[in-house]
């Protein structure tokens, strides 16, 4: 298996309550617990979007080695010829519970979860913040190495914004001929402080193409 990872340190502080993570993703092994997205601020405050060891998507955040945000969908993704278009959306300030944390996969919500802790009003998640360390295909244990629960498929068009709530239409839509949620390549969004796009078509897989320049790093072996 592939144990390559992208990384970058956050050097400026953005919003720590609303933010938007989309990437089109494809698996190639349901074995194992998989990282999407990793951020590590200290030991015991994190955030990540992972596939666990029976194939669920989960969204956790942990704030002093407590579990303050976890979506684990009833749903499975096995299907390892498709790729899917996954976006989540947090914005905490929200006063419903359900509107804080919102999963879309093609473009519908997943509203079926096997656990469904969504965190407080106003609570600062561990995003966006100075000295976070994000990664990208793997996680970061405490010691500042990788944990080994590598991705193991493809991504592409990965975005997250800093700042602002979107919707998933802005990311993509139905195509009106194959009726199969397509990708919008250049989607209207103000990245803020923190936000990227990577589209992994440059000659260095990490640059930041939003006009941010909040490049990563390339490690591991493919």
């Amino acid at each position: 298996m592939a144990s390559t990872y992208l990384t970058r340190t956050i050097s400026s502080a953005g919003s720590e309550t609303t933010s938007t993570f989309s990437a089109w993703f494809k698996r190639s092994a349901v074995t194992g617990t998989q990282y999407l997205l990793h951020t590590s601020e200290s030991a015991g405050n994190d955030f990540k979007i992972i596939f666990n060891s029976t194939s669920k998507l989960r969204v956790i955040g942990v704030n002093n080695s407590s579990d303050v945000m976890d979506l684990t969908t009833n749903r499975v993704f096995r299907d390892v010829g498709a790729f899917y278009n996954i976006v989540v959306v947090f914005d905490t300030t929200q006063a419903t519970e359900a509107d804080r944390v919102k999963i879309y996969i093609n473009g519908v919500q997943e509203t079926s979860f096997s656990t469904a802790t969504y965190p407080s009003q106003n609570l600062n998640l561990k995003l966006n913040q100075s000295g976070d360390r994000v990664t990208i295909g793997t996680a970061y244990d405490n010691g500042g190495s990788p944990a080994a629960a590598y991705w193991n498929g493809l991504m592409s068009q990965v975005i997250w914004v800093d700042g602002t709530a979107y919707a998933p239409t802005t990311f993509g839509s139905v195509n009106a001929t194959s009726g199969e949620w397509t990708p919008n390549s250049s989607p209207s969004v103000t990245y803020g402080t923190n936000g990227y796009k990577l589209t992994f078509e440059d000659a260095v897989l990490g640059d930041d193409t939003s006009g941010n320049t909040n490049d990563f790093t390339m490690s591991g072996s493919g």
